[in-house]
């Protein structure tokens, strides 16, 4: 795929593991910036990281998915051929 997904999360974070496992199976590239915890705060509604920012839409903001089953979840449907 060729959106761009941005994952805030703590280097070495057991939490982000299961997403990047899932875009790894899926083939989907998700960038890691070097860790600003006042991003990740301002992002996720409870102040927690890992956070995913989503590719942006028409209005130029994409959503913002936090927690990291749920992240990990959407990554796994992004594409249905790979039987996530």
């Amino acid at each position: 795929m060729s959106s761009s997904y941005t994952l805030h999360t703590p280097a070495g974070s057991f939490r982000a593991f299961k997403i990047l496992i899932a875009a790894e199976y899926n083939g989907i590239d998700i960038d890691i910036p070097e860790f600003d915890i006042n991003a990740a705060t301002q992002l996720s509604p409870t102040g927690k990281a890992p956070v995913l920012e989503t590719p942006s839409n028409n209005n130029g903001n994409g959503p913002v998915l936090f927690e990291s089953n749920a992240i990990a979840r959407y990554i796994a449907t992004l594409r249905n051929d790979t039987a996530l």
